[in-house]
């Protein structure tokens, strides 16, 4: 008779405290790119994104903020905008693609935000993409060395700093990469040795 008491607050204590699976929880989704308060944030740890400069904007409208070029699998090619901004793909990154067009969008008129196409392009190997360092307005004592190419990850909603570096000839900031998205330049996180 004891065990007959005992169910309603057994019940009670079940439906009040329900069982625990993670199905009652909605997934976590992030912008498809970044938002105005996630660029003025920056990619963390008191990093900034930069602007860009008089001289940035100004070649950008000369080329309506835009480039594009068809690619061979064959040839080494370079797309560029107004010597500010460009990329080389090499010889065999197209993979099964014996050609396509590239093009490379300025997306903003203040940060430097770049897109590369078409958006979500993967390559068998990586494809170089630099910027002129004199098209980027850098904050007081802030120099090339200091400059990183983040790439905005819409799954975990963060950036991911790239491997990135100055090239001594034409001092370029310059990085690889294996697919085709948005690029922002900002300040490196990790410092280079």
């Amino acid at each position: 008779m004891n065990r007959f008491l005992y169910l309603p607050l057994y019940l009670v204590v079940l439906f009040t405290i329900g069982c625990d699976d993670d199905s009652d929880t909605a997934p976590v989704s992030f912008p498809a790119e970044p938002t105005q308060e996630m660029l003025e944030a920056g990619p963390g740890e008191g990093a900034e994104f930069f602007w860009w400069s008089d001289s940035g904007r100004a070649r950008a409208t000369a080329a309506d903020f835009h480039a594009a070029l068809w690619v061979t699998n064959v040839d080494t090619t370079h797309i560029q905008i107004e010597d500010m901004v460009g990329l080389f793909v090499y010889p065999g990154c197209l993979g099964s693609h014996p050609n396509l067009e590239c093009d490379i969008i300025v997306k903003d008129a203040t940060y430097s935000q770049l897109e590369y196409g078409p958006t979500g392009m993967q390559f068998t190997d990586s494809v170089g993409l630099w910027i002129d360092s004199t098209v980027i307005e850098f904050p007081e004592n802030t120099f090339a060395a200091d400059v990183a190419y983040y790439y905005y990850n819409p799954d975990s909603g963060q950036f991911e700093e790239l491997d990135t570096w100055v090239n001594p000839d034409n001092g370029w900031i310059e990085c690889k990469v294996l697919h085709f998205s948005r690029y922002i330049i900002g300040r490196r996180l990790t410092q280079r040795n």
